[in-house]
């Protein structure tokens, strides 16, 4: 008997914000069949906000997004205030062909390679079903050595890994 397992599902709401001369990604992803959707918002190199409350539709999670960026400014999806004025704003996000849902022991991912647009260097992270996200603080040279990496951490430590809330994973040198 084959097993079937819910794949996750990104809303077409997720999209890169640029306002005030600072440019966010904003991921709003629910599990295929769920109804509960999560929200969070990265600047290019990590998540830097994410909620843990879900949300009945992705329209709802979007409208916090705009609710907390109106009320709090788009600083607050910026680590340590690290934006300089007169910057031209982030370019766009350029996804991996790498980049996929993984279904291994009963546990599912969503591997996502991504850099930005004009750069070579690489970010791996990686959602489990639940909208939680571990990231790599370290930048690859490639999508190849993203997704080896990937691998690596699976090999070594299994899908398991990834369902640890607050899980951080050494990179080791």
């Amino acid at each position: 008997m084959t097993e079937w397992y819910p794949q996750i599902v990104t809303s077409n709401l997720s999209r890169t914000v640029t306002r005030d001369g600072i440019a966010v990604r904003v991921k709003i992803i629910r599990t295929e069949g769920s109804k509960d959707w999560t929200l969070g918002v990265e600047n290019g190199a990590d998540i830097y906000w994410c909620l843990e409350e879900s949300f009945a539709t992705d329209a709802e999670a979007y409208a916090e997004f705009e609710r907390v960026a109106a009320e709090e400014g788009m600083q607050t999806f910026i680590d340590n205030g690290n934006v300089n004025p007169g910057i031209e704003p982030d370019p766009e996000f350029v996804a991996s062909n790498l980049s996929q849902t993984v279904t291994r022991d009963g546990i599912i991912v969503s591997v996502e390679i991504s850099r930005m647009e004009g750069t070579t260097d690489w970010f791996l992270r990686v959602y489990n079903d639940e909208g939680e996200c571990t990231h790599w603080s370290e930048l690859f040279a490639t999508d190849e050595e993203a997704y080896a990496e990937f691998e690596r951490t699976v090999a070594e430590q299994g899908m398991q890994a990834f369902l640890d809330r607050g899980n951080v994973i050494p990179f080791p040198r």
